[in-house]
């Protein structure tokens, strides 16, 4: 549903009532130490489409905080990675 949305031109950094992007909600979403591989391609794909990883939730904390926060990081090719995991959404 978020590419149609965002191919129908959809607000990449719209906030919702809680002042969450999408990135920031789905990050905020995810289990602290495990992303699914459904989260994981939902969070490439809107890092593919140009997410703003500096975008902050209403605790003043970045997307790129939360990632970090949460064990994992984006790496040189804007790609979600575990930092202690070969593969994300492997358990």
């Amino acid at each position: 549903m978020i590419v149609q949305l965002l191919d129908h031109g959809a607000d990449l950094e719209a906030k919702d009532s809680s002042g969450n992007t999408p990135l920031l909600s789905i990050i905020s979403y995810i289990a602290d130490s495990w992303v699914s591989e459904k989260d994981e391609r939902t969070i490439n794909y809107l890092l593919e489409r140009g997410a703003d990883m500096e975008a902050v939730d209403e605790d003043g904390q970045s997307a790129a905080q939360l990632v970090d926060l949460k064990g994992y990081c984006v790496n040189e090719v804007g790609k979600l990675k575990s930092k202690t995991r070969s593969h994300v959404g492997q358990m």
